[in-house]
C-alpha cells in the first residue's frame, strides 16, 4: 500500500515528466522527411540567436554547449519555472542530385512546471527557428549525423 508521501511523489514526478518535450527538424510530424539545413556553423548560430532574441525579447538568454551548441532561457513565475533550450546539431544532408552536404538540424527541448506556457513558447520558438532557417537555405533530406 502506498503512503501519502509516496503517492504525492509519484503524482509530482508524473506531472513534471508530462511537462517536457522535444521537437526536432529530424522528427517534426508536419514533415515527412528529416530536414537538414545546409548552412555553416556561424549561420546556424545566427539562426538560433535571432529566434531566441525574437521569442524572448530583452530577456537573458544563455549559451549552452552540452549536449550540443545552442541557447537556453528559463521562464520563472512564482514557484513555477520552465527551461527552454534550442540546439544546432551537425549533420550531413543529401541534395536531390545526390550531393552530400554538411549542415545542421535544429532541436528545441523544454521541461518544467509550466505545462501550457512552456510548451506553447517552445512550439513558437521552434516555428521561428524553422522560418529563420528556411529564409537562409532550402532544407535537404538527412544523409547522416555529423558524427558518422
Amino acid at each position: 500500500m502506498l503512503t501519502r508521501r509516496t503517492a504525492a511523489a509519484l503524482i509530482f514526478t508524473s506531472f513534471i515528466a508530462a511537462c517536457s518535450g522535444t521537437t526536432s527538424t529530424l522528427n517534426d510530424s508536419s514533415e515527412s522527411a528529416a530536414r537538414v539545413y545546409p548552412v555553416d556553423e556561424a549561420i546556424a548560430d545566427r539562426i538560433l540567436a535571432s529566434a531566441m532574441a525574437s521569442e524572448f525579447p530583452g530577456r537573458p538568454v544563455s549559451p549552452v554547449a552540452i549536449p550540443n551548441a545552442g541557447y537556453q532561457y528559463q521562464i520563472i513565475f512564482g514557484l513555477d519555472s520552465h527551461n527552454i533550450a534550442a540546439y544546432m546539431i551537425p549533420a550531413k544532408g543529401i541534395r536531390e542530385d545526390g550531393e552530400i552536404v554538411n549542415g545542421y538540424y535544429f532541436e528545441v527541448s523544454h521541461s518544467g512546471t509550466m505545462p501550457f506556457t512552456g510548451s506553447n513558447r517552445s512550439k513558437s520558438l521552434f516555428e521561428r527557428i524553422i522560418a529563420n532557417a528556411s529564409a537562409v537555405a532550402k532544407p535537404v533530406n538527412l544523409a547522416s549525423t555529423g558524427t558518422d
